[in-house]
């Protein structure tokens, strides 16, 4: 793959995934709003989120995350 078919944004440890100001950044505060209403509505899935939480916080050495895009060249990349 060349530089232009594959470009790295961000890397960023996942351990912080389910974290107030991490999910604000991912998701926008309407999007968190979104999520924290159905939390309170919903019980089953709050519990899973907390599990999911507790679990991210006890393994936190061992997560790591990567996040790539790839994007398809535009015909003009292609003839350059």
């Amino acid at each position: 793959m060349t530089r232009r078919m594959l470009e790295l944004l961000k890397m960023r440890s996942d351990d912080q995934l389910i974290e107030p100001k991490r999910m604000i950044e991912d998701e926008g505060l309407f999007g968190v709003a979104r999520i924290v209403f159905n939390l309170i509505r919903k019980p089953d899935i709050r519990r899973r989120v907390l599990n999911m939480r507790a679990m991210f916080k006890t393994h936190n050495e061992h997560l790591r995350g990567l996040t790539m895009v790839a994007y398809k060249p535009t015909e003009a990349q292609n003839q350059a």
